[in-house]
């Protein structure tokens, strides 16, 4: 993250990108040994924020940590939209693979043709052999999948294009879903923004993480293990207390413990270990917690009002607003009146306080 001083999108896409790039790149040279199945480090990413907040920008960033990987280790590139046959085709012939969706409005459409993505998607994550029969009769089989997927998406495209079984049927909750509101910084010129020193300095840690990267994905390989005792004690109390903070998003946590064994076994190997430290699980149940805390504000049920009230929380802006600011915001949506019923509702439930004449988003959802 250091290497881009001068990047407006939030650190945590740079972050949680970075990790996923890992996966992607060591596929299946690694895996966490658990019992009776094997858990593969391949981390899908889903970047949740407004438009322009830099999710297409962040993707780019991290996808230039593969373009320095020998062909021979570099998964598959696959570009924009594509039908679910196409995409199946693709992967007979090279299954190591990273989708990229900058935007997943593009990719998981309504048209006809797209009929069938979601649920192939959904099979093919399970990283289990996958055959479909072509037109003519063939079957096409692949016996080892190791594909990732990258998007990116508006809240409200996630919230009313999708189909109400992404969330239950399986889809949603195997991406690890960063959501961000607001811009890291906002920088007029970057060419300026730095001095000659500062410049140089960031271009010479850049070029050591593209060096490090590549080291890292050429000596990765073979099983992963908690490191000793104490590491599967710390485990075992987080996966006995880890609750879904509602029942809409029990499918999220029925899958977070495979989402934070990922993430601390992508930590292991960014650190050239062979197992997971106690150091990196902590890292990962923190990165977990995290975007945990914003998952309710992406994934709501699809009742009206459920809408409503989150369009009214997203017109508040980061420097707070007044209740005729807010009406004002959302006159195209819903009349005045209404307008303050959801805002006293967003204030009970913890979303939003209001103080000195003005309704605020809460902390830790103003901070980038």
């Amino acid at each position: 993250m250091d290497s881009w001083p001068t990047v407006e999108m939030p650190y945590s896409y740079l972050l949680f990108g970075a990790l996923s790039m890992v996966g992607a790149a060591v596929g299946r040279k690694c895996w966490f040994a658990d019992d009776y199945r094997k858990l593969w480090p391949m981390l899908n990413l889903l970047l949740i924020g407004p438009s322009g907040i830099g999710k297409s920008s962040a993707i780019e960033l991290n996808q230039t940590l593969l373009s320095q990987l020998d062909a021979k280790d570099r998964p598959q590139f696959i570009i924009g939209s594509a039908s679910p046959e196409k995409l199946h085709e693709d992967l007979v012939v090279q299954p190591h693979a990273i989708l990229y969706a900058s935007e997943l409005a593009n990719f998981f459409n309504r048209q006809r043709y797209m009929e069938g993505m979601i649920p192939y998607v959904t099979e093919l994550l399970d990283c289990r052999p996958i055959e479909r029969r072509t037109k003519s009769g063939n079957i096409q089989h692949i016996a080892a999948p190791e594909t990732t997927v990258v998007g990116g998406s508006t809240p409200e495209w996630l919230q009313d294009a999708l189909p109400d079984n992404a969330v239950g049927g399986g889809f949603l909750p195997r991406f690890l879903i960063v959501k961000e509101d607001f811009r890291r910084q906002r920088i007029p010129n970057a060419e300026m923004a730095l001095s000659k020193k500062e410049w140089s300095k960031a271009l010479a840690i850049r070029e050591d993480a593209y060096a490090e990267f590549k080291h890292i994905i050429a000596v990765a390989s073979g099983p992963f293990r908690f490191a000793d005792f104490g590491v599967v004690d710390s485990y075992s109390k987080w996966y006995l207390a880890h609750k879904a903070p509602n029942n809409h998003l029990a499918p999220f946590a029925a899958r977070a413990p495979e989402m934070v064994k990922r993430m601390a076994m992508l930590i292991a190997i960014s650190s050239f270990r062979d197992a997971i430290s106690e150091a990196d699980l902590n890292a990962a149940i923190a990165m977990y917690g995290y975007i945990e805390s914003k998952l309710s504000e992406v994934v709501i049920p699809k009742s009206q009002m459920g809408k409503l009230s989150a369009l009214v929380e997203a017109s508040i802006p980061r420097d707070g607003a007044t209740i005729e600011e807010v009406i004002h915001a959302m006159k195209s949506f819903i009349p005045a009146g209404d307008v303050d019923k959801y805002l006293n509702s967003l204030v009970r439930g913890g979303d939003v306080e209001y103080r000195d004449g003005k309704f605020y988003l809460m902390e830790n959802k103003a901070v980038a």
